[in-house]
């Protein structure tokens, strides 16, 4: 077989694999689209089923709502103003944008508005959503009475969508309304029925705050309400909106819980009864007043060092809400609970308060305390310095400082005089104060009169030289050898000993031997020292470390130590 039939054979045998030749070629008219048709779509109607024996009434299927429809509209911008130092500015505005969802029900209500109710028996009724339309003939009368009865102050058991709906109502055609009167109905509202239905505390709160804001009312005082909240939980989403006008316990003990890792109602001096002392009454008396009063410099100083933040939400979220009433809400201010600073700072205070109260009731133990300016620290002083006098009037508590055994006796001595040397209580007028300088002038006159006597009379003597002052140092005191005694039976001269040295090496080697902190047995050497001199004798350097009181050096000196 030649070349050329070869070359033909194998042509042949690849041609066997191309089947372009048996495709059906397509076809080059063209093809005509289909017809369009129109479809209509229409609303579906719900129609109620026979009502049941208990009156509820249900639905085959739920009502599509329109889409939406938007139309123009006035754009309204407004500021809160409130004096609160945690918010910085509020913003109310409405756009130029509404839409109507719900104005059915707006119409509803202020129809219902007008209606009057009848006594009759209360009947069952739920919804997500609760609206008039969904009522039966039966609900309808109950709930035009019951509204009757919460209008003159009577609150009778009903279903929770009943509650809700009212609220809706006062919501919705508040515009129509005097609003000092609405949020009064809503508040009362809320009080009545949130221990039935605790469910109310998640968004009334809000609401209300929301309404006081779009109706620029004051901010109501809601300390009864935080009261019955479950413990580190809040009325409230800013619950800082609420701050200045709550009650100061409720406020305290809100912040504290909060925000404060130290507890004082966990102290082991917090109790009913000691020493014939109510220590609970006490505490609980004091730390309101003390955390109200230092609480705006606290406050301050944490704003100098951290920013605020700037939230928006629409007004009343999640209710039935018509456009009227729909506002936009613009909040720059100061989450505490979003600042690590002020719960340190808090913590450290409510330390500071509980070492002021211990030192009222003579308890030895204290609190270390840090990180407080001295503006703090001078804040709170001055809480107990007022209380200090308020106390040393009260006979009650002086015998019982006289009679208690945690009082040292040069302490109880000081109190004693500071009660006999302190001024009366005097209510100042113009005319006491008339007499008063009358009487000084009287016994001016007297003075000189007086004098004026003795010197005619004595005769002229130069004045000797003064004496030369001793440079002989004063001897140590039977207190200074009593505080030796007492610092040896606590174990605690050798320690005082190695700092009069000036070896505070040695003083820090000896405090990790025994397990000790430096700052402890210091403080435990100025408390015996305090109950025998009246006075500290350690304190700290400018560079940190504990050294004994330049004072006492040279009188420590002489025991030969």
């Amino acid at each position: 077989m030649s070349d050329q039939e070869h070359v033909s054979k194998d042509r042949e045998a690849d041609a066997f694999w191309d089947l372009e030749k048996f495709v059906i070629p397509k076809s080059k008219s063209p093809v005509k689209p289909a017809a369009r048709s129109e479809i209509e779509l229409t609303d579906i109607v719900s129609e109620p089923l026979p009502a049941e024996a208990s009156g509820t009434k249900t639905y085959r299927s739920s009502p599509v709502p329109p889409a939406p429809r938007e139309e123009s509209a006035r754009s309204v911008s407004f500021e809160y103003t409130d004096n609160n130092p945690l918010i910085e500015w509020i913003l109310i505005t409405k756009g130029n944008k509404v839409f109507h969802f719900y104005d059915d029900f707006r119409k509803s209500a202020l129809k219902y508005d007008q209606l009057s109710g009848s006594e009759c028996e209360p009947v069952n009724y739920f919804s997500f959503l609760p609206q008039y339309a969904q009522f039966s003939k039966e609900q309808r009368e109950w709930y035009l009475w019951w509204r009757e009865c919460v209008r003159n102050g009577r609150f009778p058991d009903t279903a929770y969508s009943y509650v809700v709906l009212y609220v809706y109502e006062l919501i919705n055609i508040s515009d129509t309304k005097v609003p000092e009167d609405t949020l009064t109905s809503l508040l009362n509202v809320w009080k009545a029925y949130r221990g039935r239905y605790p469910r109310l505390d998640s968004f009334m709160g809000d609401w209300i705050l929301d309404f006081c804001l779009v109706y620029r009312l004051p901010i109501p005082d809601l300390s009864e309400l935080f009261t019955k909240c479950e413990p580190g939980r809040s009325v409230a989403e800013v619950p800082e909106l609420l701050f200045p006008k709550m009650d100061r316990g409720v406020l305290t003990d809100y912040l504290i819980g909060l925000y404060s890792t130290y507890q004082y109602k966990k102290s082991v001096y917090y109790t009913d009864s000691k020493d014939g002392q109510d220590l609970r009454s006490y505490y609980d008396s004091i730390f309101p007043r003390a955390i109200s009063y230092v609480l705006p410099v606290l406050v301050d100083e944490m704003k100098a060092q951290v920013s605020s933040v700037q939230i928006k939400h629409d007004a009343f979220p999640g209710a039935l809400c018509v456009p009227e009433v729909k506002y936009t809400i613009s909040l720059q201010y100061y989450p505490l609970q979003q600042i690590p600073l002020f719960r340190r700072m808090l913590t450290q205070l409510c330390r500071l308060i509980d070492n002021g109260i211990r030192e009222l009731l003579f308890i030895r133990s204290k609190l270390t305390v840090k990180d407080l300016s001295q503006r703090i620290r001078s804040s709170v002083e001055t809480v107990f310095s007022e209380e200090k006098i308020r106390l040393y009037r009260n006979e009650a508590y002086l015998s019982l400082v006289r009679d208690s055994k945690h009082v040292p006796a040069s302490q109880g001595d000081g109190i004693e005089y500071e009660i006999k040397y302190s001024g009366k209580k005097t209510d100042l007028s113009p005319e006491r104060a008339k007499q008063i300088e009358q009487e000084s002038w009287q016994t001016t006159e007297k003075l000189i009169e007086a004098f004026e006597d003795e010197e005619s009379a004595a005769p002229a003597v130069m004045p000797s030289a003064p004496e030369q002052a001793s440079a002989q140092e004063p001897a140590v005191t039977g207190e200074d050898r009593d505080l030796r005694k007492a610092l040896q039976d606590a174990s605690l001269l050798d320690y005082l000993n190695t700092l009069k040295q000036g070896n505070y090496a040695a003083f820090r080697a000896m405090c990790t031997k025994n397990n000790l902190l430096p700052d402890s047995v210091m403080e435990q050497i100025n408390q015996i020292s305090l109950e025998l001199l009246g006075d500290v004798i350690l304190e700290n350097s400018d560079d940190g470390r504990i050294c004994l009181v330049e004072d006492y050096v040279s009188e420590w000196d002489k025991e030969g130590n």
